[in-house]
This record gives structure tokens, C-alpha cells and sequence, in this order.
């Protein structure tokens, strides 16, 4: 993936449902996602091997609504880097 450093980085993609905590702690879901669960919990790109000052994981992408998706995703900054 690229992160605005002009080399290519590998990542690995993880898309996760978000599933909740009853009030007598047991695994719940509200509900209306894949197998049950409470729906899209968002990707995650996770580097494989981040270079120093980056966190592994630089980008997530969310779902706002059913046709909506927000993406945010680090990039290279001036002095201040990563």
C-alpha cells in the first residue's frame, strides 16, 4: 500500500463484525450483521512490517451508513513524519 513515502508497503487487510457485552457479561449482538453479529465493525489495514515512528495499523475504513463508508488513513507529513 502506498503511504505518501513513495515506497510500497506490505499490509494485510482484516474486516471485523462488532459484536457487544450483555450487562451480565455475556457475548451479545444487537443483531442484523454477517452470522448474527451487530454489523460491520470496519477494515483495518495492518502493515507487515511497519517502518520505525509508523503504527501497524494506518488505515481504517467504517461504515457511517448502509451506502456510506469513512476512510482514514495516515500519510507522510513534513518534519513531524508519521
Amino acid at each position: 500500500m502506498d503511504l505518501g513515502d513513495g515506497a510500497r508497503h506490505d499490509a494485510w487487510v482484516v474486516e471485523l463484525d462488532w459484536w457487544g457485552m450483555g450487562k451480565d457479561q455475556n457475548d451479545f449482538s444487537p443483531g442484523g450483521g454477517v452470522n448474527g453479529t451487530a454489523g460491520s465493525g470496519g477494515k483495518y489495514w495492518v502493515l507487515k512490517n511497519p517502518p520505525a515512528g509508523v503504527p501497524p495499523v494506518v488505515r481504517i475504513s467504517t461504515e457511517v451508513a448502509e451506502t456510506v463508508d469513512q476512510v482514514m488513513q495516515l500519510q507522510g507529513g513534513g518534519s513531524s513524519g508519521f
